[in-house]
C-alpha cells in the first residue's frame, strides 16, 4: 500500500500520525483515503472548487511534481510514497 506523508501542520487532524498506509489510486484518492481515517484532512488539503491549496506541493518518491500537472490526477502505486508538503509563512 502506497505511504502518504502528512505535513506536521496537518497532524491535529490525523492525531499526530506522521504516515498514512492508504489504498493505491490517483492522489486525490489517496487524500480521501486519509481524510476517512482522520476528519478535517481533505478540507485543508483543497479549495472550494476541489482543486489542490495553491500553496501545497507533492512529492512522489522524494520527487516533486511538476506544477503544470494536474497533480490530484497523478496515480500513486502500490510501493509508492506521497509526501504532501504546505508552504509556511511567516516573519
Amino acid at each position: 500500500m502506497p505511504i502518504v506523508v502528512i505535513p506536521l501542520a496537518f497532524r491535529g487532524t490525523t492525531q499526530g500520525e506522521g504516515e498514512i498506509s492508504v489504498p493505491a489510486g490517483n492522489i486525490k484518492d489517496c487524500l480521501e483515503s486519509v481524510s476517512a481515517r482522520a476528519p478535517g484532512f481533505l478540507e485543508l488539503c483543497l479549495d472550494a472548487e476541489g482543486h489542490a491549496q495553491r500553496w501545497l506541493k507533492f512529492f512522489v518518491n522524494e520527487v516533486q511534481l511538476d506544477e503544470s500537472l494536474d497533480a490530484l490526477s497523478v496515480e500513486i502505486g502500490e510501493d509508492d510514497r506521497l509526501e504532501v508538503l504546505a508552504a509556511v509563512a511567516g516573519g
